[in-house]
């Protein structure tokens, strides 16, 4: 299986936020699949998988709508898992009312009771979203390839000579 690699310069600007914003977030724990560990490590930059830039581009959209950013990341999460099982999903329905909410996809009827005002409802139209996050970061800097892992090379270490 092939999945596409964006440095994480170019998607925080194909994104517009700030490095320090995916940090704090990270460390609070609200993007989880934002920092990937195959980044990490002095000299190595950061890289991030299609996923996690789809995460992180819809946290980043309900943001901006006004949801706060750890609810962001739930629905978030919800929306990937709906677009995994439902192949076509288009539209993300939220309706809040105060204690309670409840998500809709593809302007699916609610099935659950209905809310009595005061309620809001916020619409992200996901697959625009995700279409202009990944026109705007433009081809993937490098596509992988998953090897099983008895063909990985095991990473060489300079060892220096004992002083004395």
């Amino acid at each position: 299986m092939t999945e596409s690699i964006y440095p994480l310069p170019a998607v925080l600007i194909a994104l517009e936020l700030t490095e320090p914003v995916v940090t704090n977030w990270a460390k609070r724990g609200m993007t989880g699949l934002v920092i990937d560990p195959s980044g990490r490590g002095r000299g190595r930059a950061r890289e991030l998988g299609w996923e996690a830039v789809q995460r992180l581009a819809l946290i980043k959209a309900l943001t901006d709508a006004g949801i706060p950013v750890a609810r962001a990341a739930y629905l978030a999460d919800h929306c990937l898992v709906a677009m995994r099982t439902r192949p076509r999903t288009e539209t993300m329905e939220i309706y809040t009312a105060p204690g309670d909410s409840l998500i809709a996809f593809n302007g699916e009827p609610v099935k659950a009771k209905m809310f009595t005002p005061p309620w809001t409802t916020v619409t992200l139209h996901v697959k625009h979203v995700l279409d202009l996050t990944k026109q705007s970061l433009g081809p993937p800097s490098k596509p992988i390839e998953d090897e099983p892992a008895s063909t990985k090379r095991p990473r060489s270490r300079k060892v220096s000579p004992p002083k004395g």
